[in-house]
């Protein structure tokens, strides 16, 4: 598998460098005292009373406007926010430059002025922005590190939570109480961990048929239930299945689902998600022990995660349980089955330092695609191949 840096969508704030480099001879010679800066978390963004004018030069260190009859007091912004759309009092004046190392110089009157650094978040929730607050003396050149980009929440964005939340329930399916033989088989040429195979009863619950995408994690964002900013790696968000998050991030997009829904959701169990993914069969693989129609049941052969689902679901109605994406599940990792639960609950331990995950990625070979097949990781630790699905309780009988 190609192995992918993956970095993160949320700015951070970098040190203002000391030196200033590429000032235009008689600019700003002298710099008076600087007045005090605050810096606000962003309220949202403003309107923008317009672009600059195309007829006022740029600087040539690192971008800024030059307005003629104004050049009694200026501003060298910073902040590491490469490209971001910069607003001072409400107009647009440009963008950052590419390197934080650089400033974007603006030419202002003496006085109170409002910055505002702006850029999309490229997902129909939220946006990302920054604001300060500063006052220039007279002839003074003042330098101003923004704090880091946040995520602020589009117009509108309430009612399009909402909808991600209702459709939620529509996209899981019910995996009927059962029992079954877990772990590997000598034929499949399974791992030590896959053993002792065990029978478990597993009671009903329901199941997402795909994993948690981009929309909905970013809603939980947006909604102040997630933190992490997902990187999509520039493949693009919506619908795509998220990645880059770890376990922790997984249980807290859990409880804030569960509080918007009403209804307890979680990671599945190891135990849960080997029942469903074998889709109420013992075989290799949910369609029998013939790897040659895995194309059918995997979002495969790419070098990056793909948007394209698999044509067919297992027995249960799931797909891409064998490969896609690898997905945390709640249990704690074991070398072995021995002393493994039977009741398909979750098998912690004190101080876990590695998590489960299951299901092969989208360009494993056959072997990592098993039903069997388990794995440990960080569980702090993000990777661009490793995402989730949720396991909700089971409807309530009727009358209840």
């Amino acid at each position: 598998m190609a192995m992918i840096r993956a970095h993160r969508a949320a700015a951070l704030v970098a040190p203002l460098g000391a030196m200033l480099i590429g000032m235009f001879a008689g600019m700003l010679i002298g710099m008076g005292p600087a007045a005090a800066q605050t810096a606000a978390p962003p309220s949202g963004p403003s309107e923008p009373a317009g672009p600059a004018s195309a007829s006022s030069p740029s600087s040539p260190s690192g971008g800024g406007i030059f307005e003629p009859g104004l050049a009694d007091a200026g501003l060298l912004i910073y902040g590491e926010a490469p490209g971001a759309t910069v607003y001072v009092d409400g107009k647009r004046r440009g963008q950052m430059p590419m390197s934080a190392a650089n400033a974007f110089r603006v030419v202002l009157p003496p006085g109170d002025h409002t910055i505002e650094l702006r850029r999309d978040g490229f997902n129909a929730f939220y946006a990302f922005a920054s604001r300060a607050t500063v006052s220039l003396q007279p002839e003074a050149l003042l330098p101003v590190t923004l704090p880091p980009l946040l995520p602020v929440p589009l117009p509108g964005v309430e009612q399009r939570i909402s909808g991600v939340v209702a459709a939620f329930l529509e996209e899981t399916v019910v995996i009927p109480a059962g029992s079954f033989l877990m772990g590997g088989r000598e034929e499949e040429n399974s791992a030590d961990a896959e053993f002792p195979r065990h029978r478990v009863e597993v009671g009903a619950f329901r199941l997402q048929r795909f994993g948690v995408t981009f929309d909905m994690w970013d809603a939980c964002v947006a909604d102040g239930g997630c933190s992490h900013i997902a990187d999509d790696m520039g493949l693009g968000r919506g619908a795509r299945e998220v990645f880059d998050v770890n376990w922790n991030d997984g249980r807290r997009f859990a409880r804030w689902l569960s509080g918007r829904l009403g209804r307890q959701c979680r990671l599945p169990s190891e135990a849960e998600w080997e029942y469903a993914a074998r889709g109420g069969t013992q075989t290799t693989w949910s369609f029998g022990d013939n790897p040659a129609r895995l194309r059918d049941y995997v979002a495969s052969g790419s070098d990056l995660p793909n948007a394209q689902r698999p044509k067919l679901p297992n027995g249960y109605g799931v797909y891409g349980m064998a490969g896609g994406l690898t997905e945390w599940v709640g249990d704690c990792w074991h070398d072995s089955y021995d002393g493994a639960p039977t009741d398909g609950s979750v098998w912690n331990a004190p101080n876990c330092k590695a998590r489960v995950v299951r299901g092969g990625f989208w360009d494993a070979s056959a072997w990592y695609m098993r039903s069997a097949r388990r794995g440990a990781m960080n569980p702090l630790n993000r990777y661009p191949y490793v995402g989730l699905r949720l396991a909700c309780e089971a409807d309530p009988p009727p009358g209840r």
